[in-house]
């Protein structure tokens, strides 16, 4: 059995080199060339995305630090957040922390990735947030 080292194949003289040849046998070399540079479809959607149930809300979103992920739930004693960003380069950031009162619920709303980067899920958030808490 030859060793796989020796086992070379030229991909130049079998593709280009008989452009004229794979145009008798029907096949044109110019656009296997393009579709060979077409870009790869991307794996996951970029488009904002937020769901509302009863009981919790689900926003992510593509924003300029990367990709975030925000779920609010429901609890007997406020609301818990927890928000994931997956940076660019790499590094995860989880938060996940309590709100007790609409006031506390207000502050950090305003302050929120939400109100930059996915302005319907901040509307929905802040809706959400107001009926679920108390004044």
């Amino acid at each position: 059995m030859t060793p796989p080292s020796s086992q070379r194949h030229d991909a130049s003289a079998a593709d280009c080199t008989r452009p004229a040849e794979q145009a008798r046998q029907g096949r044109d070399p110019a656009r296997a060339a393009r579709r060979s540079r077409a870009p790869a479809a991307t794996s996951a959607s970029t488009s904002p995305n937020v769901t509302r149930r009863d009981a919790e809300v689900h926003a992510s979103w593509h924003g300029p630090r990367g990709f975030s992920e925000l779920r609010i739930f429901v609890t007997p004693h406020g609301l818990q957040v927890t928000m994931g960003t997956w940076h660019h380069d790499g590094n995860v950031v989880e938060e996940t922390f309590a709100l007790h009162s609409r006031a506390q619920f207000d502050a950090w709303h305003a302050a929120s990735a939400t109100k930059f980067e996915h302005a319907v899920a901040h509307d929905e958030i802040r809706r959400f947030g107001h009926a679920s808490l108390p004044d």
